[in-house]
């Protein structure tokens, strides 16, 4: 047998000897330091915000498939939809772990929550919503109790080392989920965000310098576009802090029958010219994880363009997407897909991705890839969302 035991007494004297100038941690989620592991299964962000975060955590983290694109790459067609055994060949385990219930269970559950599955496009759809929701929460819990029992969280994982279908911000085809970039937008920087739990705004500065006469606005629009409140407050940030800026629905009854059951919070934050240095945007329901009426959204046309940049073997596109309609256009997603294969490009980096916009809204994403990955000359730009009209865009 392996001597664990003689190693795990030798090595941290070992390490206290040569080195002596770092603590020893024998596995990730040793108690104490860390404040231990989990959970890992899907709960909804008021679960965290409410509580949750404290000290260190070394590994959290919820189940989250990988888009439809790259299921279809190791699955057969036969087996995509409903779930079945061979789910659980590639990880997607109903029973067995943990306590012998498994961790996939609370996901299918919270999917649920916006309507019934009717397919693997729309399990993939509505997942990619609650990994959106999930991992904000995780890492914005933190962040709003900065250094106040909160030093930092970890989650688990980033990638699966072989195609798998749970734990993936990025999948094993490097294509990135709508977890990552929630992940990427909870821990920028300079950042805005919301409570669920608290409904207090708060800003995050995560650098080293001050932050002076900041504007930070918040809109609550209802589920057909309309604006219900808008509050906007000029705040300062110290370094490395957090700082309150209000209290969203203060003078306003958050279950007001003038407010759609299921709503919508955009956040921006902007420094004295104007420049906007945090946008975020969150979809709530008046009761927990009751986002059926999400579907009765209008379906909206989102105007883009496209330009194309090279410089040796890296290509550039820069992706000008605006919401001209009266309508909220909720989680846009782009994708590149070379012709000659069928397949998403990969690897690439999205600026932004699985984003949303309010009337009236621009934004502008970057994709890069390297063109000798391509089997082609060119790639497809294909444009859709929850709500939005997929289509392909031409480029410049």
């Amino acid at each position: 047998l392996f001597p664990y035991t003689t190693l795990f007494r030798s090595i941290p004297k070992m390490v206290d000897e040569l080195d002596g100038t770092r603590l020893f941690l024998q596995h990730s989620t040793q108690h104490p330091p860390t404040d231990g592991d989990g959970p890992y299964t899907a709960k909804p962000a008021s679960f965290y915000l409410s509580g949750m975060a404290h000290g260190f955590r070394a590994e959290i983290g919820c189940p989250t498939p990988p888009p439809v694109e790259s299921i279809r790459r190791f699955m057969p067609h036969n087996k995509l939809w409903p779930i079945n055994e061979l789910w659980g060949t590639h990880d997607w385990w109903q029973k067995g772990w943990l306590d012998g219930n498994g961790v996939t269970g609370p996901t299918e559950k919270a999917a649920a929550a916006y309507g019934d599955v009717t397919g693997i496009e729309d399990f993939c759809r509505k997942t990619n919503m609650v990994g959106m929701e999930v991992f904000k929460g995780i890492y914005e819990s933190w962040n709003e109790k900065l250094w106040n029992d909160c030093s930092g969280v970890m989650i688990w994982m980033s990638n699966p080392v072989w195609p798998s279908l749970y734990y993936n911000t990025y999948d094993y085809y490097f294509e990135p989920t709508a977890t990552l970039f929630a992940c990427r937008k909870a821990c920028e920087p300079i950042h805005i965000q919301w409570s669920v739990a608290s409904n207090q705004v708060k800003v995050v500065n995560c650098t080293l310098k001050p932050l002076h006469a900041l504007h930070a606005e918040a809109g609550i629009y209802n589920l057909d576009g309309s604006q219900f409140l808008k509050r906007a407050i000029a705040v300062d940030c110290e370094a490395n802090s957090t700082h309150g800026c209000f209290n969203l629905f203060e003078g306003n009854d958050p279950k007001s029958p003038k407010l759609s059951d299921v709503h919508f919070v955009h956040l921006e934050l902007k420094d004295t010219t104007g420049k906007v240095l945090s946008r975020n945007f969150y979809w709530n329901a008046k009761e927990t994880w009751q986002y059926k009426p999400l579907a009765t959204m209008p379906q909206v046309k989102l105007a883009a363009t496209v330009k194309s940049a090279q410089q040796d073997d890296l290509r550039r596109l820069t992706i000008d997407v605006s919401n001209r309609t009266q309508s909220v256009a909720l989680m846009a997603r782009l994708k590149l897909v070379d012709p000659a294969t069928g397949l998403l490009v990969a690897p690439i980096i999205y600026s932004d991705n699985y984003f949303s916009l309010i009337p009236g809204e621009s934004r502008a994403i970057t994709a890069e890839y390297l063109a000798h990955k391509l089997k082609g000359r060119s790639v497809k730009v294909m444009l859709e969302g929850w709500n939005i009209v997929p289509v392909e865009l031409h480029q410049a």
